[in-house]
């Protein structure tokens, strides 16, 4: 009996030993991984400032995923949370997806909900990045009313961003309020302004800064350029509103012929003896028609997303 009990204590200590150690294991992977994921944020970010401060426009493969990340909003409420962070995320993603279909049966399938996942992390970081886009453009004119209440100068920026950033509505007060602390930080206001115009999408918002940055070289009183600066923002929003009128014209215009295209093909569908269903969804021809239409919605939407922005 005391033998049994000895076995079954040494097997139990045995496992338990054999379970810390592999945590241990688990845990220096995830250190490791942790922190070279950290440096190559860091190595990028450094790349870009040096990319900024030489005025230099690179691509990089990662760039599309950087900016949509800025442009959503994500990288501004979860720094943590970089692109490589994300690419990494996916990558697992895509692992246990595989795995669930070979235990299905089907890797098709694991890879269609991998595809899934990608459309809807697509679809909700767009949404950010619109809602994001409509808000700057609403809060741009109130930050103007704030700045046109100063007598700007370069030494004044970074203190009037902190004051300004907590009447402004997100993103837009993060972005002033890193702006100000970078610029405090470094010492250098045209780097910060630099940085802050990368990360944001609206295009006066973006000329705003990099006017700004150039004034600071030239005059002390930045108060001209608040000025012109309103009147160019009022005029690109007259043009926008009268852009969006357009496209909603166009959008109009767009359904009245898919519902024309739809009752000629309940028509067609009554004089024929053959099924226009069955060659619409069953038939090559069916599907180049298709594929036109697919194609042409496509550009319309991209042409609406355009002129939107």
């Amino acid at each position: 009996m005391k033998i049994g009990i000895g076995i079954v204590l040494f097997v139990g200590f045995c496992l338990l030993f054999r379970a810390m150690a592999a945590g241990d294991i688990w845990q220096r992977m995830y250190g490791r991984t942790r922190e070279n994921l950290e440096q190559a944020a860091r190595e990028r970010y450094i790349r870009s400032r040096k990319k900024i401060r030489l005025s230099r426009e690179e691509e990089y493969p990662l760039k599309g995923l950087v900016q949509l990340l800025d442009y959503s909003g994500v990288s501004l409420r979860f720094p943590e949370f970089t692109v490589e962070v994300w690419c990494l995320l996916n990558v697992l993603i895509l692992a246990g997806c595989l795995i669930l279909g070979l235990i299905v049966g089907s890797l098709w399938l694991g890879l269609g909900i991998f595809l899934l996942c990608l459309g809807v992390q697509w679809l909700v970081l767009e949404q950010l990045r619109r809602r994001n886009l409509r808000t700057i453009q609403e809060e741009l004119p109130k930050l103007l009313d704030f700045l046109g209440n100063y007598s700007i100068t370069a030494g004044e920026i970074s203190g009037l961003f902190q004051q300004i950033s907590r009447y402004m509505q997100e993103p837009l007060g993060s972005l002033l309020e890193n702006c100000s602390i970078e610029a405090r930080t470094t010492g250098d206001v045209s780097i910060a302004l630099r940085m802050m115009a990368e990360r944001v999408e609206h295009p006066q918002l973006k000329e705003l800064l990099r006017n700004m940055e150039i004034s600071i070289h030239y005059c002390a009183d930045l108060s001209i350029l608040v000025k012109n600066s309103r009147r160019t923002i009022r005029e690109y929003q007259q043009a926008r509103e009268e852009c969006r009128g357009m496209l909603r014209e166009a959008g109009i215009n767009m359904f009245l012929l898919l519902a024309m295209a739809f009752l000629v093909l309940l028509t067609v569908d009554r004089l024929v003896q053959v099924s226009m269903w069955k060659i619409l969804f069953f038939t090559l021809p069916g599907y180049v028609a298709l594929g036109t239409v697919g194609i042409i919605l496509l550009a319309f939407r991209m042409k609406i997303r355009e002129g939107e922005g």
